[in-house]
């Protein structure tokens, strides 16, 4: 609780604006608190409950008025939620294999954004089909066995650039794309699987991550 007002108008008449960056027009007084505490106390607070305005005539009797309207207007930030994983996990240079990792995400916000994060040592990454699936099982491919025998995928998905041995555009390029996971959950399992369709090449899943927003 702070205060706006402590009876410092005087004469004037009438309160009218936007505190703590208005003016009121009725007498060109700047409308920033002027009493006990500021706006900066409310910094990381919760806007969910009663919001209450109290107003206090100290001098009853010869002047009157009405609380004509209020309200509170303010921007919430949400922290955004994020996890990743440093497995190390090999990708075998043997026959064909899979490998699957797992990121488990606690924070349960709704995804707005999101973006996924890829550090896969790989001789030909042509061999590769990467897959990630959502809690609510949605599954977005990242890679279909595209781009041959180029080295190494490194980067952020959707819209980074790959770091590996050649530079492209990294955007899913298999079946769905990043809109689909709008609207779900963060909460949950998050699973990568990495798909290697060939043998004679291999590599590891060093790091991968997931962001939301």
């Amino acid at each position: 609780m702070f205060n706006l007002w402590d009876g410092d108008g005087g004469s004037d008449d009438d309160l009218i604006g936007d505190y703590p960056t208005g003016v009121n027009p009725s007498s060109g007084t700047p409308l920033i608190p002027s009493g006990n505490g500021d706006f900066s106390e409310l910094d990381g607070t919760s806007p969910d409950g009663t919001w209450t305005l109290d107003i206090v005539d100290a001098f009853p009797g010869s002047d009157d008025g009405v609380l004509n309207m209020w309200c509170v207007n303010g921007q919430i930030e949400y922290a955004a939620a994020s996890g990743m994983s440093a497995p190390g996990t090999p990708i075998s240079t043997g026959a064909a294999n899979s490998i699957q990792d797992t990121i488990v995400i606690i924070d349960d916000t709704t995804i707005g954004s999101m973006t996924v994060d890829v550090d896969i040592s790989h001789t030909w990454v042509g061999d590769l089909e990467i897959d990630v699936t959502s809690p609510a099982l949605t599954t977005v491919r990242l890679i279909d066995n595209q781009f041959g025998n180029t080295a190494n995928l490194i980067g952020t998905y959707p819209g980074g650039t790959n770091m590996g041995q050649t530079a492209f555009a990294l955007d899913p390029l298999g079946a769905g794309d990043f809109s689909e996971f709008f609207g779900e959950t963060t909460a949950g399992n998050w699973v990568m699987d990495i798909n290697d369709t060939a043998f004679g090449d291999g590599g590891a899943l060093n790091s991968w991550g997931v962001n939301f927003n």
